[in-house]
């Protein structure tokens, strides 16, 4: 069971750290929607608050 969060949490930050930082790297300076580290962190912290908190809810509810 330790394993299996230890992977998920390498996977969940692993896809976090693709879709802030990756994602908002090619953005073209030129068009005015240059990014900075800033604006980077602060969709990195959006992911990492919005993927807790879907894991409380998935967590304590009950489907059946």
């Amino acid at each position: 069971m330790f394993w299996k969060w230890i992977i998920y949490g390498i996977w969940q930050g692993a896809l976090i750290f693709y879709v802030a930082f990756e994602s908002m790297e090619y953005a073209n300076p030129r068009d005015g929607n240059a990014t900075s580290e800033l604006v980077e962190g602060q969709f990195a912290y959006l992911g990492v608050v919005t993927l807790a908190n879907l894991k409380i809810v998935t967590s304590t509810s009950n489907f059946t």
